[in-house]
């Protein structure tokens, strides 16, 4: 393979489109009219998750030996800080779970309709690739 986690292996393209799609659901949910490096933060929230299985240690460890903000590793280890309800909503998105996408919605105090639209904006954002005629 060589590159690790981040490899043209077939294998791996699911696991990696997975990691790009949270960190997009992410950066949707929460305001998009932020600073770009807050913005980039939240990508590496949705990005990072799957490393613990794929390096086959705690997200705390990893993410502790990283220079990343205290933010990120809050939302991903401890789950609590600013980042946390939209990391818990694309978690929630992609289990496609209705009842925990509405809980989650009413804890954090997201409109369901606004969650719905960051979806559709995501959508819109995605490129597709459509098989040769």
């Amino acid at each position: 393979m060589g590159r690790g986690l981040y490899s043209t292996h077939l294998n791996l393209r699911s696991v990696r489109e997975a990691m790009v799609m949270r960190a997009q659901r992410m950066t949707h949910l929460l305001d998009a009219g932020m600073a770009n490096n807050l913005r980039r933060e939240l990508c590496l929230c949705g990005l990072l998750l799957p490393l613990e299985d794929a390096m086959d240690e705690p997200l705390g460890t990893i993410q502790r030996r990283a220079p990343l903000s205290e933010r990120v590793y809050d939302a991903n280890v401890l789950d609590t800080g600013p980042y946390a309800s939209g990391l818990q909503m694309a978690r929630a998105r992609e289990s496609n779970d209705a009842s925990a996408i509405r809980k989650l919605s009413e804890t954090h105090g997201l409109d369901l309709e606004e969650v719905n639209r960051a979806l559709l904006r995501l959508l819109a954002d995605l490129e597709v690739e459509r098989p040769a005629a």
